[in-house]
């Protein structure tokens, strides 16, 4: 048996020496521009990484090597399902009109267009701040209903731990307002340049 294997062998070696050698692929030259060049050597990462506070979700914007357009997508934890949680379009429908816009928030929106995100408590809901107003989604329904319109942009916005009220700033003032129905509250009058209600100096 052992005399019969290797007769199989010594004929096999003169085919195996027979065979073309391949040229291995010569692989990226590593330099200190690409690594530092836009979107680096691994290509465009993922932007605003967050948790859903239940912590069955992991959201993140994933933008195209331009930039220029980008989709809020989510992973399942249990499964590894990645899945678009907000579309685009749904995205871009959230920014004020071009009209309301100066310049610079025109150039930024069509370079950036989507706007900053946080969860609602609930894990069923999303807060978007874009250029300074308040966009409630439902992830069940696919909607959004603005809760703040007023000409001065409001900023920090954060949840009541229950999720059903909203705290912001706006002109160096703190307001408030119920998510659902209901108008803004002002809890500070005394806010301006040298007064700062609730920001950081």
């Amino acid at each position: 048996m052992i005399a019969r294997l290797l007769s199989i062998l010594l004929l096999c070696l003169p085919l195996a020496a027979q065979q073309p050698a391949t040229t291995p692929a010569t692989p990226p030259k590593l330099t200190i521009e690409s690594i530092f060049a836009e979107n680096g050597i691994t290509g465009r990462g993922p932007d605003a990484i967050k948790w859903s506070p239940d912590s069955t979700k992991l959201s993140f914007i994933q933008r195209d090597d331009s930039g220029e357009h980008g989709q809020l997508w989510s992973i399942d934890v249990a499964t590894g399902a990645k899945a678009v949680l907000v579309a685009e379009s749904k995205l871009q429908s959230l920014f004020p009109p071009s009209s309301s816009m100066t310049a610079e928030q025109r150039e930024r929106a069509q370079r950036y267009a989507v706007a900053a995100y946080q969860w609602a408590p609930d894990s069923r809901h999303l807060l978007f701040d874009s250029r300074g107003q308040l966009w409630y989604y439902s992830l069940d329904s696919g909607t959004a209903v603005q809760l703040t319109t007023a000409a001065e942009p409001t900023s920090d916005p954060k949840f009541s731990p229950d999720g059903k009220h909203l705290a912001y700033v706006r002109k160096h003032d703190l307001w408030s307002r119920p998510v659902g129905e209901g108008g803004e509250h002002q809890v500070t009058r005394d806010g301006d340049e040298n007064l700062l209600n609730c920001e950081v100096d």
